[in-house]
């Protein structure tokens, strides 16, 4: 009997998902993020990432941001800003760590592109990525990293925020892990 419910759990799950919906705990994946490949995606435009919210302005009169190629991404002929974030609970104290891979096209020009964490209201830590991404080599993933994140909370909201860029930005592989 134990053997044929461990085999219809291990079958739900495979087939139908049935864990997916249930927190996703640092000992399940290392990562606390949910969705942080971009992977899963709505199926009509403007394709945005399931698992985070995002907030837009500016652009050429569409939703300059997307999830394209397992990548979210912003892009525009006219400038944009956004913001994607996402609420991470179940959170135990202690100290962690924020990365994301970064990517720019040859001609894309941005004020500021800042990685945030936050409890509550309050700023835990903040990084600006924009002078070093800018440095780097266009079309190519370069990973920042924001560490020593000081969690006393269950739960933090993670941010990634661009201000007026023009062109394209990439942001991929997130991972918030202790």
């Amino acid at each position: 009997m134990k053997i044929k419910f461990v085999l219809a759990l291990v079958v739900c799950v495979l087939l139908f998902g049935c864990a997916s919906s249930a927190q996703v705990s640092e000992t399940d994946t290392g990562n606390f993020v949910r969705n942080g490949d971009f992977s899963r995606f709505g199926t009509e435009w403007p394709n945005l990432p399931f698992n985070w919210s995002t907030t837009w302005k500016g652009g050429d009169g569409y939703e300059p941001i997307k999830t394209e190629d397992g990548r979210f991404i912003g892009w525009a002929e006219n400038i944009y800003s956004f913001t994607l974030f996402q609420n991470i609970s179940g959170l135990t104290e202690g100290t962690y760590t924020l990365s994301a891979e970064f990517r720019l096209n040859p001609d894309s020009t941005a004020e500021d592109i800042v990685m945030n964490v936050y409890s509550g209201s309050t700023l835990l830590k903040s990084k600006s990525v924009r002078d070093e991404l800018f440095a780097a080599p266009r079309e190519t993933d370069v990973l920042f990293e924001l560490n020593d994140i000081a969690v006393s909370g269950r739960s933090v909201k993670i941010e990634f925020a661009g201000t007026n860029i023009l062109k394209y930005v990439g942001i991929d592989n997130v991972v918030f892990s202790r």
